[in-house]
């Protein structure tokens, strides 16, 4: 499976693909959408001013 770095679909640079497995490629894009879940929740603020 071939990964875009920089995750345009567009961009074919030898640089910016990666050849990987189908598992290795769905952790890399859970951990990604995860961590930008997290930045769109914290938006500037502090774990503890996050509501519950």
């Amino acid at each position: 499976m071939l990964h875009h770095r920089n995750e345009d679909k567009t961009d074919n640079r030898y640089g910016n693909l990666e050849l990987t497995t189908r598992p290795k490629h769905s952790r890399h894009f859970i951990a990604d959408v995860c961590a930008r879940s997290r930045r769109r929740l914290l938006a500037g603020r502090e774990w503890s001013e996050v509501p519950a």
